[in-house]
C-alpha cells in the first residue's frame, strides 16, 4: 500500500495567509502573548499587507518602564521561548 502523499499547494496557502480568520488568530495569539508578558505590553495589527497577515506584540506607547523591562529582562523573547516558539 502506498503512503498518502501531502503536496502543498502554493495558492491554498497564499490565499490562507491573507485570510480575515488568519489576521483574527494572529490578533488573539498575540493578545495571549501580551497578558502573559504582563502589564504595560499591546498586540496591535500590522499595517495592511499584501501577501500575508501580521500582528505584533510590543511595549504599550508611551511606556518607558515596560520597555525598559523588556530591553532588561528580555521579557518577550522569554514568553515566546517559554511556549516553545
Amino acid at each position: 500500500m502506498s503512503k498518502p502523499r501531502f503536496v502543498p499547494s502554493k495558492v491554498g496557502f497564499d490565499r490562507v495567509r491573507k485570510l480575515p480568520a488568519t489576521q483574527a488568530e494572529l490578533l488573539r495569539l498575540g493578545g495571549e502573548l501580551a497578558a502573559e508578558a504582563g502589564p504595560g505590553f499591546e498586540v496591535v495589527p500590522g499595517s495592511p499587507h499584501a501577501n500575508m497577515a501580521r500582528a505584533f506584540v510590543q511595549p504599550e506607547d508611551g511606556n518607558s518602564a515596560a520597555r525598559a523591562r523588556n530591553a532588561r529582562d528580555l521579557i518577550l523573547l522569554r514568553v515566546l521561548g517559554s511556549r516553545g516558539g
